[in-house]
């Protein structure tokens, strides 16, 4: 079978499964307390999990689960790991690229995380091999630099003041402010920059492609001339921030086979694209201390969303107070609602404290303690499970973005096979996921 042929069988195969359970995903997860999220699972399914330990909930995607597992969570179990294992087997010459030859880590001295590091120094392994292979000698790169010491290296940003500092820290590269647009009438002087001077080989580098930018990307390496610019590297990220997500999907669907789908708003809304942009299921194993500070962190921002949710019909809070400065707040008009987690310290206290700051009288701060302690005590243990089973169904999420992009680019002659594209999950993404801290 073609690889285009694989990719809309499995196009197909993802769309199956994830309409299935679209409980799991198509309402943003802020919403998991003021929205009971939660009661969406089968009761059954939680009374199971609820049982598990630590450590029987990190194994759970990746082992059968126990006896008497209800069999409609064990058939969601199946289904993920059948779907999962189709897709790595599509995905599969990422683990041959793991044993690149000739290169070593190429060790990034500027301050950076310990996870972009990671990113940046081993996504350099698989920069240069191709590019040895492909005789490239210029590199268009959206946001990296970490190459300018091998090649001719022009670094694009939208941002001048991001432009100016990589003008300082990295001085063998040339620095251009450039914003790219969804406009047609820049095209051709976009596919000039890329393409560079009748000597140049060039390679389009975007380590992180954030919202429109893989698709702008992608759209403009078939316009190129492919004996100028031969290979483009793109990591997409963000979908969810992607300008079109709020009309329907053709907006920002791609690929022609895509569309034919009639994919509705409903079957993948913007809280989908959300979920594919979360953690991939290797980051789902932790330590019982850690998962439970993540819990809270969760649980703390979740509560907040309660309190001024229209569904309690009381008001207690509203977003017009925070930016209007009502109610002797002006000191918090700069912050978002959503923002005021991070000044509080102790989720015990967290309601009074609120309350505190909003100079609310007794009787409203009354309310506000009573709402916050009744909300965590009923909620807060489901929210693991509803995540454990979220994860489960995050590469297939995923994949189904990159899927119409991967055919997208087939439609106009480009794959894998032929190393015109490294894109995310095909080779990238799955090496990062795997061993990024």
């Amino acid at each position: 079978m073609s690889t285009g042929s694989l990719a809309g069988e499995l196009l197909s195969c993802v769309l199956d499964f994830i309409s299935k359970y679209n409980f799991l995903y198509d309402q943003p997860n802020i919403k998991f307390l003021s929205s009971e999220l939660w009661r969406r699972i089968p009761s059954d399914w939680l009374m199971y999990l609820e049982k598990l330990s630590n450590d029987e909930l990190n194994m759970f995607p990746f082992e059968k689960p126990k006896p008497h597992c209800p069999e409609t969570l064990l058939n969601f179990h199946t289904l993920s790991n059948e779907v999962s294992y189709r897709l790595a087997a599509f995905c599969g010459t990422a683990d041959n690229l793991l044993q690149l030859p000739g290169h070593h880590i190429v060790k990034v001295m500027r301050p950076m995380s310990a996870k972009k590091r990671h990113e940046v120094e081993n996504f350099t392994v698989f920069l240069r091999e191709y590019c040895k292979q492909y005789n490239i000698n210029r590199i268009v790169d959206v946001g990296c630099g970490v190459l300018a010491r091998y090649y001719k290296v022009v670094g694009i940003d939208c941002e001048e003041i991001l432009c100016d500092r990589a003008r300082k820290s990295c001085v063998y590269a040339e620095i251009v402010c450039l914003n790219m647009v969804k406009d047609d009438k820049e095209d051709q002087k976009l596919i000039e920059f890329f393409s560079g001077d009748q000597n140049d080989l060039t390679a389009i580098v975007s380590l992180h492609g954030c919202g429109d930018l893989q698709p702008m990307l992608l759209r403009l390496f078939c316009k190129l001339d492919r004996k100028r610019v031969p290979l483009l590297f793109t990591i997409p990220c963000c979908y969810h921030k992607m300008s079109d997500i709020k009309q329907e999907m053709f907006q920002w669907i791609m690929s022609d086979e895509m569309k034919q789908k009639s994919i509705s708003c409903n079957v993948f809304p913007v809280s989908a694209l959300r979920l594919a942009s979360q953690k991939h299921i290797s980051s789902w194993s932790c330590s019982e201390k850690d998962r439970e500070k993540h819990k809270k962190g969760f649980i703390d921002r979740a509560l907040l969303e309660c309190l001024y949710d229209k569904r309690s019909g009381d008001d207690l809070i509203s977003y017009n107070q925070f930016s209007s400065g009502k109610e002797g707040i002006s000191d918090l008009r700069p912050l978002a609602c959503r923002k005021l987690n991070r000044h509080f310290t102790a989720l015990k206290n967290i309601g009074s404290q609120l309350a505190s700051r909003l100079l609310m009288d007794e009787t409203r701060a009354l309310k506000v303690e009573q709402l916050w302690k009744e909300i965590y005590t009923n909620q807060e243990p489901y929210f693991t499970y509803v995540e454990l089973l979220q994860t489960m169904i995050q590469i297939p999420m995923e994949m189904l973005v990159l899927l119409d992009r991967i055919l997208f680019l087939m439609q106009y002659g480009c794959s894998a096979d032929n190393g015109h594209l490294i894109c995310d999950e095909e080779v990238f993404g799955k090496f990062v996921r795997k061993n990024s801290p």
